[in-house]
């Protein structure tokens, strides 16, 4: 709303005249988490997101809705809560989310350089999996309707996590789970920007969750700010899949026999729709 609302004459009052504009809306988050305020179950959540995807479409029908998939491959409902979600909110979203954090201590046993690093292609069969159920409710439901699956990614340092790290201690801007990343981390992200690329017949909108001081890649001391080794702003333009050989090393199962190369290629339009140029983007291991 331009004006005339509680929201919309308070941005006016910080002098923002425009409205934000804001074309993409998350239905919740994680609501499959029971450490969530207002958790429920996925048919509940399915009904809710329903609801409140008509009611946010009659204001404006232009807006892209996501539906809350699961947290992660490792909660106990993983895929069946985004089957159970969809199948009461599909006809009236564009997208289900798919949220992955990452850390070379969980998911590697601790400390496994060549395990961390595939962890990429984890990601990439969870793309692959998600995007089933969303073929498996549209075949149910006889739509022609194809669902996206939006990705977000978190890092996980070497930073503390507990004490001091996690209490604030009711103070003002605390220094809360400051994260140090190091090359490793950095070459897992592009092995993950690498297969969001790749993928991108299906990702709608890759994020990076957190993105200032908490866990985070930009770490603001208030005048200034300091971003991390894998922090990389793309302009972005049509995705293509390229074939590449290169040889392997082993991952924690046979799925992530991880590669000492990937990659992937964006092609950029001139002026006018004229060709323009290709760029390929390799991250070696």
């Amino acid at each position: 709303m331009d004006k005339g609302t509680k929201w919309s004459d308070l941005r006016r009052k910080h002098g923002i005249a425009d409205p934000h504009k804001v074309t993409h809306w998350c239905l919740g988050n994680e609501m499959d988490g029971p450490w969530q305020i207002g958790h429920m179950s996925a048919v509940e959540y399915g009904e809710k997101a329903a609801d409140a995807a008509r009611q946010m479409r009659y204001v404006d029908p232009s807006l892209k809705l996501i539906a809350c998939g699961s947290s992660g491959p490792t909660m106990p409902t993983y895929l069946e809560w985004d089957r159970e979600v969809l199948e009461q909110c599909y006809d009236y979203v564009d997208a289900i989310s798919l949220h992955r954090y990452f850390d070379n201590t969980s998911e590697t046993g601790g400390g496994d350089t060549g395990k961390f690093l595939a962890l990429n292609l984890s990601m990439e069969r969870q793309i692959t999996e998600v995007a089933a159920v969303c073929e498996y409710v549209r075949g149910r439901k006889r739509s022609p309707k194809s669902s996206g699956c939006p990705s977000t990614n978190g890092m996980s340092g070497t930073g503390a996590r507990s004490g001091a790290a996690m209490d604030g201690d009711r103070k003002e801007a605390p220094h809360l789970l400051e994260e140090v990343y190091n090359l490793e981390d950095a070459l897992l992200v592009g092995g993950l920007i690498n297969s969001l690329l790749r993928n991108s017949d299906r990702v709608r909108v890759g994020c990076l969750a957190q993105l200032v001081n908490v866990i985070a890649p930009i770490i603001d001391e208030f005048k200034w700010f300091l971003p991390s080794d894998h922090l990389l702003p793309l302009q972005l333009g049509a995705a293509i899949r390229p074939r590449c050989r290169a040889g392997r090393f082993a991952g924690t199962r046979a799925f992530l026999r991880g590669a000492w190369l990937w990659t992937s290629s964006l092609s950029r339009c001139g002026r006018n729709d004229q060709p323009g140029r290709t760029a390929r983007f390799l991250c070696s291991s």
